[in-house]
């Protein structure tokens, strides 16, 4: 499973333009983004804050000190923005906000520190909810999944963590549209993750696949252990949808190896559902993947025999 879908990142890396091009992968600068001007002076000083802590690591004092008028006044701001009127900039601008001062408070972490950045944490993904794949939003979504994905491990809450990175998953899969062209996220003043291209203002692209790759690479871990059904449930219905969508450019080429991952990671998913989930919920389920897999796998070898006859 993890093999093919590390297949499918690859792809998607091949979609990224060598170079940048201002017109294909547009950056607004935070002048240009219509917001209120309170708004966008917290946006301004949470991006210096949490650049000044990647760069330069502060102490516990300077943290304090940089931080909390910030946390302060985002707390007014929280109260006034979060209501149906507000204007979706402002909305997103808030998230990104809540997602640089999880990192700034990524330091010194004591037990206080980890629930107060998943507070921040929580707070910009429940201002972003429903508004996950607008191009200004699904960085912002995928890097404060992956920050809370380490606060509940760090606060030995891992079961928590599962549905959150399902859904993150899903997002990535439903953005790229199993495999076409995607469009670059834009970026305006969202410290990046580290392992993420860095630069003032990183290649949007590379950054989506990069915090992509981050969300697969537990998945081959996640299949192989014995996890709470709905959790294990709550994957398999995301990598269900997604194989079944990648089996239509599998069955217009059914040859090389490509085709043999997927078969191999069709049946993995199958053995899960018919393990870990309900047989007379899911038995169709269960029924459409092996059928997909044995299908593509005649398939295949019966255009190996013809390539070896001829």
């Amino acid at each position: 499973m993890n093999e093919y879908m590390s297949d499918y990142v690859d792809h998607l890396k091949s979609l990224i333009p060598a170079k940048h091009d201002p017109e294909t992968d547009p950056v607004l600068c935070v002048d240009k983004w219509d917001l209120l001007d309170e708004v966008r002076q917290m946006l301004t000083a949470s991006f210096k804050a949490a650049i000044s802590q990647k760069q330069t690591r502060l102490t516990k004092m300077e943290t304090n000190d940089i931080a909390r008028p910030i946390e302060d006044r985002m707390g007014i701001l929280y109260k006034k923005i979060n209501k149906a009127e507000s204007k979706v900039n402002d909305v997103i601008a808030l998230a990104i906000c809540y997602s640089n001062m999880s990192i700034v408070r990524s330091r010194h972490e004591t037990k206080k520190k980890l629930l107060l950045r998943k507070s921040y944490l929580k707070k910009s993904l429940e201002l972003l909810n429903r508004k996950e794949l607008d191009r200004r939003a699904i960085l912002i979504v995928l890097r404060a999944s992956l920050q809370l994905e380490c606060v509940y491990h760090k606060l030995n809450e891992p079961e928590k963590c599962y549905s959150l990175l399902h859904k993150a998953l899903a997002l990535c899969h439903k953005y790229t549209k199993y495999g076409e062209k995607f469009p670059a996220p834009i970026i305006i003043l969202c410290v990046s993750l580290d392992g993420e291209p860095f630069e003032f203002y990183p290649n949007s692209m590379s950054s989506f696949v990069t915090l992509y790759e981050k969300l697969v690479k537990p998945v081959g871990e996640i299949f192989k252990i014995d996890l709470i059904t709905c959790s294990l449930h709550s994957l398999a219905k995301v990598v269900h949808k997604f194989l079944m969508r990648q089996s239509i450019m599998v069955m217009a080429n059914p040859e090389g190896r490509k085709v043999l991952i997927w078969v191999r990671a069709v049946n993995e998913l199958s053995i899960c559902f018919s393990h870990y989930c309900a047989p007379r919920v899911h038995l169709n389920k269960v029924r459409n993947c092996l059928a997909a897999a044995q299908y593509v796998l005649e398939l295949y070898e019966k255009v190996t025999k013809e390539t070896s006859n001829n």
